[in-house]
């Protein structure tokens, strides 16, 4: 099993997300399952902690874990990029 937690590292309790002016969800994994789905990668995660989990099968190639990441790389960068333009966060 691989696991990525969604935790902001300054804070001391997992629902309690500060980014700069705005709180991230608590059900950021959740965001980010469903984005993983849309590009094709289906993923687990946890009733209540900010996980997302992938239980890929032991037969996998080089090239299945270098697709397998770039899925979970582009979900992240999309759910972050809504989540900063939803609370006014422009990036260069």
């Amino acid at each position: 099993m691989i696991a990525i937690e969604f935790k902001d590292p300054n804070s001391k309790l997992t629902a309690s997300h500060q980014f700069g002016p705005f709180a991230l969800p608590p059900y950021l994994n959740k965001l980010v399952q469903d984005q993983c789905l849309d590009l094709g990668l289906l993923t687990l995660t946890t009733s209540i902690y900010p996980v997302l989990r992938m239980i890929p099968a032991l037969i996998l190639t080089e090239k299945d874990v270098d697709d397998m990441l770039r899925i979970v790389a582009k979900a992240v960068k999309t759910v972050a990029d809504k989540i900063l333009a939803e609370n006014g966060v422009r990036m260069p």
